[in-house]
């Protein structure tokens, strides 16, 4: 539905008004709500993408069978990410976060998520994991399906 398509900077504007033209709903945001967004859309893709291929099932079916891997791993890429990002606790709103990823994949629970887009998705992470990498929870996973 575009509600929650956001943009930031000088032409965001100008890039809101091309977009309604087209019949398409966007919104001008400040940086960090943004980064906000961005950070929850990024989550979904790391954390269904390797789910799906960890578990060999579709989003919906991880989400049903296999919440407590979502939650896990979810937390744990966000507190890899916050910091990089300049974002704090109360302007991601841990609460809900897990509950919106969650219902978008029972929006398409028969889309089956994969790991792709290393270096700007779960190698983002990797790479800013440094020393626990090789015993986080995103890199048992990655591990279990020889991505690393």
């Amino acid at each position: 539905d575009g509600l929650r398509s956001v943009v930031t900077g000088p032409q965001a504007d100008v890039f809101v008004w091309l977009l309604m033209r087209l019949g398409l709903q966007c919104k001008v945001v400040d940086q960090n709500v943004f980064f906000v967004e961005m950070l929850e859309k990024l989550l979904w893709n790391c954390v269904f993408g390797l789910l799906c291929d960890v578990f060999e099932k579709p989003v919906g079916q991880v989400v049903e069978q296999h919440h407590s891997a979502v939650s896990r791993l979810t937390f744990e890429l966000l507190d890899v990410a916050m910091p990089v990002l300049g974002l704090n606790s109360s302007q991601v709103n841990n609460e809900g976060l897990l509950e919106r990823l969650c219902t978008y994949s029972m929006s398409i629970p028969l889309y089956k998520g994969a790991l792709k887009e290393w270096d700007w998705r779960n190698g983002w992470f990797w790479e800013r994991q440094e020393n626990e990498a090789d015993t986080s929870i995103h890199g048992k996973y990655l591990k279990a399906i020889q991505a690393i």
